[in-house]
């Protein structure tokens, strides 16, 4: 109960602070208990028929101004298989691949300074889990390259992955915001979010926030029972189909 009344006074603060001036001061409970904190503005996404995608904000705060942010956002894992085709008696088939196992089906993150922290902090980032790269076992960076970049490709194209890094915004020299975006081909499930604050090639502090990303309405019931109830589900829609295939034929006019 206290986290959950302090989440929301912080959050309350920050909104305050994106219409003031951006030389106000920080609020005095932050500069006194907190070194660092970020925030989701909603804790949740729901997932309704005609989802077109959506967007996470998060807000946050560091009391050293010369420190640096990387945060990334992680959703549910899955173990993905890459194949190549190769000719076999004059037909192309699958025939080489690799598996990466828990892999997140959708991945995204953000830096302050894209670039130059990158350059910065490659190895630390590498060992954090931020960046693309980092997701792969460290004996897969460098070798089957083809099936690697052929798996971010992929990913990349369905923006579940990021060709490259948000930047964070700095509303004044503590204060930060950043967004992410949700593509309708996000999948369901919780979400983590894992904010760092680095200084001198260190990690100070960091910050771990959750999202449940839900099926919500007639779209959750459709998409439970067809996962719950598959049989039942079928025969539902291939009567559904008769009987409005019977219906049209009924009422359509005959010359």
């Amino acid at each position: 109960m206290r986290r959950h009344i302090l989440s929301t006074c912080r959050l309350i603060a920050l909104g305050l602070l994106a219409f003031a001036p951006l030389k106000i001061a920080a609020p005095a409970y932050a500069q006194k208990e907190d070194e660092f904190f970020v925030e989701l503005a909603l804790n949740h996404i729901d997932i309704t028929t005609g989802f077109t995608g959506a967007e996470i904000r998060l807000f946050g705060y560091r009391k050293d101004k010369d420190s640096e942010i990387a945060i990334y956002i992680k959703g549910p894992e899955k173990n993905m298989t890459i194949w190549k085709k190769a000719k076999v008696l004059g037909a192309w088939v699958n025939r080489y691949s690799e598996t990466y196992k828990h892999m997140p089906l959708y991945y995204d993150y953000a830096l302050g300074k894209p670039e130059e922290d990158t350059a910065k902090n490659e190895s630390l980032f590498l060992k954090n889990g931020i960046g693309v790269l980092s997701l792969f076992p460290v004996d897969q960076r460098s070798e089957k390259t083809n099936f690697r970049d052929a798996l971010i490709a992929d990913r990349e194209k369905s923006r579940l992955y990021p060709i490259k890094p948000k930047e964070i915004r700095f509303l004044n020299e503590n204060f930060f915001r950043v967004t992410f975006q949700v593509p309708a081909a996000a999948p369901t499930g919780q979400y983590s979010i894992e904010s760092f604050l680095i200084k001198n090639g260190k990690i100070l502090e960091r910050d771990t926030e959750s999202l449940a990303v839900e099926q919500v309405g007639l779209n959750a019931f459709l998409f439970n029972a067809a996962k719950d109830q598959a049989v039942l589900y079928a025969l539902s829609c291939i009567v559904f189909a008769l009987v409005t295939g019977w219906f049209f034929s009924a009422i359509r006019v005959k010359p």
